[in-house]
């Protein structure tokens, strides 16, 4: 199922390695300011509100299969290479 929620998620080396459902942004907010207390470099946190596809587990708590972020098209263009510029403009 997907669903909007609220999650805190670890990056290290830029790569998210994990992510926790919230019950809100403020007990999100108040966990990452838990976790950065533990300072390791290349590790950092974000609060977001995002759609999520989620599965249940066997004790009946949610955990979430796959993030789902919208980023605008202006975004994928600035990461555009050429060989993405040549495939795009033969699909147009």
């Amino acid at each position: 199922m997907i669903e909007t929620v609220v999650a805190l998620l670890m990056f290290v080396n830029n790569e998210i390695k994990e992510h926790r459902i919230q019950e809100n942004m403020a007990q999100c907010l108040r966990g990452k300011r838990t976790a950065e207390r533990q300072f390791s470099a290349g590790t950092k946190y974000q609060c977001i509100r995002t759609k999520a596809e989620l599965e249940e587990n066997i004790d009946g708590s949610r955990s979430i299969k796959k993030i789902i972020i919208a980023v605008s098209y202006t975004h994928l263009r600035a990461h555009e290479t050429p060989e993405h510029l040549v495939c795009r403009l033969l699909l147009e």
